[in-house]
């Protein structure tokens, strides 16, 4: 089995994809119960957020749990093209990562380690802990992520596995994949084009309270860099839709005339 194999990058993308939600969840579902007054309310918002963070990983998990998986045609292996944009991405944040470690390493390394259990105590409740953990998983998500669009561009079709039909499973997960990431993308490109006047009411709002307004060239670069990621996520399904849509599509007889 190649090293780049689609269904064992799915399996460690989807298990990365979980890590990687667990801790953002965990925080908003903590923030939101244990605000009585905004417990009520919030409640469809955050089951709302539990199904769109288990969409991804459902979408994995059901790549690898298809044994063959459609053709991929050649004008939708956009994948390498997206998993270097991805990986630029990825990349831009690491120094700021980086950094942060190293200032969460020295305030680790200042506390008594004598005490022994008492101390890792101290590590875990330390919040610096979790953001670090959070960062690292993250990061693992991507790079697995990186890896998952490089086997769709490497990926070969054999002849004798065309005649195995794509699980419901998989159909199911790739069309609700790909409608939510067209929502999400098409949100992200609403908030780029109304950042102008977005800046301004944040703007007038900060100048009320007396503190420094953000810059407007800060806020559209945020914007840029959140369209390219959700657009770079909304990739991997929707070249596996349009596959099998491909693959779902008969094939018309070809009738031979006569003579």
């Amino acid at each position: 089995m190649p090293l780049l194999d689609i269904r064992r990058t799915a399996l460690v993308t989807g298990v990365a994809a979980v890590l990687g939600s667990l801790m953002p969840v965990w925080t908003g579902m903590r923030m939101i119960l244990g605000i009585d007054s905004l417990r009520s309310w919030f409640i469809p918002f955050l089951l709302l957020e539990l199904c769109v963070s288990a969409l991804m990983p459902l979408f994995y998990f059901a790549l690898y749990h298809n044994e063959v998986l459609p053709e991929f045609p050649k004008r939708l292996r956009i994948s390498l093209l997206v998993a270097i944009i991805f990986s630029g991405i990825t990349a831009a944040e690491l120094p700021r990562w980086f950094g942060s470690f190293g200032s969460y390493w020295a305030t680790i390394r200042m506390l008594d380690w004598r005490l022994g259990a008492a101390t890792l105590l101290d590590v875990v409740r330390e919040p610096g802990t979790y953001r670090q953990l959070a960062s690292l998983m993250a990061v693992l998500w991507n790079f697995a992520y990186v890896g998952l669009l490089v086997a769709f561009f490497r990926q070969h079709q054999k002849e004798s596995s065309r005649g195995i039909p794509i699980s419901s499973f998989l159909s199911l997960m790739t069309k609700i994949a790909s409608i939510a990431g067209a929502l999400v993308v098409a949100g992200c490109l609403i908030r780029l084009l109304f950042m102008p006047y977005i800046y301004v009411q944040l703007r007038d709002l900060a100048i009320q309270n007396g503190v420094t307004p953000p810059r407007l060239a800060t806020l559209i670069l945020d914007a840029v860099r959140t369209l390219l990621l959700q657009s770079c996520l909304f990739s991997a399904p929707y070249v596996v839709y349009r596959s099998c849509l491909r693959r779902a599509r008969p094939v018309e007889p070809v009738i031979l005339s006569p003579g």
